[in-house]
């Protein structure tokens, strides 16, 4: 393992060739071959490559786009008084630029203008009113606030991706994104949104075929994504760090198949020692001023738990967002990979194996529910555009919440078609797993403090309206709603024990041998004494053979799967507490939108875990 570590970690030059302290160059064997068709043809099955029609459309589209854009920039410069200025243009990046898009999926396009076009004012104004009056354009979604500010909209049925850069340059037709001299004298937001396409095309250039590295990386998605764990914003990781990890395979195993590939991937994956990073090449320093990623020198650095670093000058770290606890999932699902791919390779597991869908709604006993609408369509869209993106900022307050392990988030998002209030909303959830420390005699989560601090977070957004509305709340595995599994309910029914009423009490042989007497005692009197909520603990827990509450919830996490945790560690079952009347009235004056919850459940002198959270907005 430690020669194999050595060389991975072998770069030496940018070349594809050379660089890579390449593993071996050995022939595909026919086994792999054939193993490697099947891959094929199961990608196929699953609708993975569109056909040219679709292809066609997408050329189309992207006409229509630089349309557009040249339009944009010609109105805004004589409006600003130019007279001679250069054209825009539009360059793609991403999964359309790698050739692994699928069908339905978006185009990630950059436009690249001059200097004079500003960035808030004009492509967040003028553009995106000239896209949102265009009757081919629906959904135009402005995202300003985000590391990389971006416009979403859907342009004839094809969702797109926009973003910009300003750029010293005089001829469009000569510009070349992979020169470093674009760079000079350009803000640090266009210097991130060029780097886009830039990484792309060095990906491409840094691999040594690119056939396989394209139908391995077509797997890999599908994987991550059936597995709920293709998510940059939340955690997991985006497009383009998938692709930086597939490609060192590629440069490892350069003679390869895709199925040899796949299978060192997760061989590697599952051992690495992060956060040690990975790269396809060296990192340069072209001298222009921009930071590189380098945590000998940028103390900060040092605290990024999964860097996947990118080729192209200034080089950073694609992950910038994991956490723990997507790491710890990412390992996990690195694991399960390496397990079905090693039997793929020996002919016992077909490829389907490695596509289950993820079980998230069966893996944890306990959730976080955010729920966000709106009035109207538009202001849905933008309020959804502003929420998603913060979640991982819950993340790392959950994270840091005592007595909490992992704050897990789904990428999948949810429209519950029977809204309360609004037809315009959105569901995500998050699963949550716990650590109690025998030293805690309460055995207490408060997810008060994340809850609020992430809705502050939120309705502080300038742009917010009246009718944006969000609620955050804990929920029950067994409570989940119905509209997060359309293939419906997969939760195992627990069985019911029939609960014996106290007025046809039958004695035990040990009761009538005593006197005669049939009368139960006070302690059998107790122990009888329930609270009919299943969500709510009855005042004696010292004698739990006959709580039927508790009786149903074991034989519910005996039958489901066991909570998602390294160790397996039986955990206690949470107890809600309703706050105080003082905290009530503090954190009341927060709930603008939402009334207080009235299914709080009280518990008296319980010694479960309790779980406390107050709506918040």
């Amino acid at each position: 393992k430690h020669i194999l570590f050595s060389l991975i970690m072998s770069n030496n030059s940018n070349d594809a060739e050379n660089a890579v302290g390449i593993i071996s160059k050995a022939p595909p064997t026919e086994s792999e071959k054939k193993v490697t068709e099947d891959l094929r043809l199961s990608l196929i099955e699953y609708g993975l490559f569109e056909s040219d029609q679709e292809s066609k459309k997408r050329i189309e589209v992207l006409g229509k786009i630089s349309t557009i854009v040249q339009e944009w920039i010609k109105e805004t410069s004589i409006k600003k008084g130019y007279t001679d200025f250069p054209e825009g243009k539009i360059f793609t990046y991403g999964s359309f630029r790698l050739g692994v898009h699928n069908p339905g999926s978006d185009i990630d396009t950059l436009c690249v203008g001059p200097k004079h076009i500003d960035r808030q004012a004009d492509f967040f104004g003028s553009l995106c009113q000239m896209l949102k009056v265009d009757s081919d354009i629906t959904e135009v979604i402005p995202v300003p606030d985000t590391y990389v500010p971006i416009i979403k909209f859907c342009c004839m049925g094809i969702d797109i991706d926009l973003i910009y850069a300003s750029l010293s340059y005089s001829n469009v037709d000569e510009l070349n994104l992979l020169d470093e001299n674009i760079l000079k004298n350009i803000d640090k937001q266009s210097v991130t949104s060029v780097n886009g396409s830039r990484v792309t095309d060095e990906i491409l250039n840094l691999v040594p075929n690119k056939e396989n590295f394209r139908l391995a990386l077509r797997c890999i998605k599908l994987w991550a994504k059936k597995r709920g764990i293709y998510s940059n914003l939340l955690g997991f990781l985006g497009g383009v760090s998938w692709a930086l990890l597939t490609a060192r395979m590629c440069q490892l195993y350069p003679n390869g198949l895709a199925s040899r590939v796949l299978q060192r991937f997760f061989y590697v994956f599952s051992q690495w020692n992060w956060p040690t990073p990975v790269e396809l090449n060296h990192r340069t320093d072209a001298g222009l001023g921009f930071p590189i990623w380098d945590p000998k020198t940028h103390p900060k650095e040092r605290r990024d738990l999964m860097p996947i670093i990118t080729p192209a000058y200034p080089a950073i770290n694609s992950t910038r967002n994991v956490s723990h606890s997507t790491l710890w999932l990412l390992k996990k699902e690195f694991v399960r990979g390496l397990d079905i791919t090693t039997k793929i390779t020996k002919n016992a597991l077909p490829w389907s194996a490695l596509f289950e869908p993820s079980t998230f709604f069966e893996d944890y006993k306990y959730y976080i529910h955010i729920n966000i609408w709106a009035d109207d369509e538009e202001s849905h869209l933008q309020w959804e555009g502003m929420c998603q993106p913060k979640q991982k900022f819950l993340i790392l307050k959950l994270e840091q919440t005592q007595n909490i392990k992992y704050a897990i988030p789904f990428p999948s998002k949810y429209t519950d078609p029977n809204h309360e209030f609004s037809p315009h909303n959105t569901n995500y959830f998050i699963g949550l797993t716990f650590d109690f420390n025998a030293g805690n005699p309460k055995k207490a989560v408060d997810l008060t403090p994340a809850v609020h601090d992430f809705s502050l977070k939120v309705v502080d957004w300038q742009q917010k309206t009246d009718s944006m509305k969000i609620h955050v709340k804990y929920i029950k595995r067994k409570n989940l709603p119905t509209f997060v599994f359309p293939d419906g309910d997969v939760r195992k029914k627990k069985r019911r024990k029939r609960k014996r009423s106290s007025s046809t009490f039958k004695p035990s042989k040990k009761q009538k041998l005593n006197n005669g007497s049939t009368t139960p005692s006070s302690s059998s009197s107790e122990n009888n004494n329930i609270d009919k909520d299943n969500d709510s603990v009855g005042s004696n827990n010292n004698n739990n053979n006959n709580n039927d509450n508790d009786n149903n919830e074991n034989d519910e996490n005996n039958n489901e799967n066991k909570e998602s945790s390294p160790n397996n560690n039986k955990e206690e079952t949470p107890q809600t507490i309703v706050p105080n009347e003082n905290e009530l009235n503090e954190l009341q004056q927060f709930d603008t939108d939402t009334p207080m919850n009235d299914d709080f459940s009280v518990s008296e002198n319980t010694k479960k875990p309790a779980i406390k959270l107050l709506n918040q907005f």
